[in-house]
């Protein structure tokens, strides 16, 4: 898959960013997972598997209307890569979307927060 950034700002300005491609689930060792779901929002847990040591993984939470809840880039390890998810409890409950991107790779899982 290919796509292609465009940024409008407040004040109307567009800029354009070059074509990136992409692998959706292309390699098979690089994974997404996040627990437990459904979640009351405390102690939620991201293992990211399949990543090479001191990869960043940018993990993004948007919710069913595309808003950003949350965003973070994190810092793979060779062996511990679980990561908690909004330590501070500032994600609201609802239905979520969560995107792990690494390289050309991208992951999305979907969770409930109550």
């Amino acid at each position: 898959s290919y796509y292609r950034l465009k940024q409008t700002d407040f004040d109307g300005k567009e800029t354009h960013h070059g074509v990136v491609t992409i692998k959706i689930n292309g390699k098979p060792g690089f994974k997404l997972c996040v627990f437990p779901s459904p979640s009351n929002g405390e102690n939620i847990q991201l293992n990211v598997s399949g990543c090479e040591n001191n990869e960043e993984v940018l993990i993004v939470v948007e919710d069913m209307a595309g808003r950003n809840a949350y965003s973070k880039v994190f810092l793979c390890r060779e062996n511990n890569n679980l990561f908690a998810l909004d330590p501070h409890n500032r994600i609201p409950p609802g239905m979520y979307v969560i995107t792990g991107s690494s390289r050309n790779e991208i992951h999305n899982q979907r969770i409930l927060i109550r």
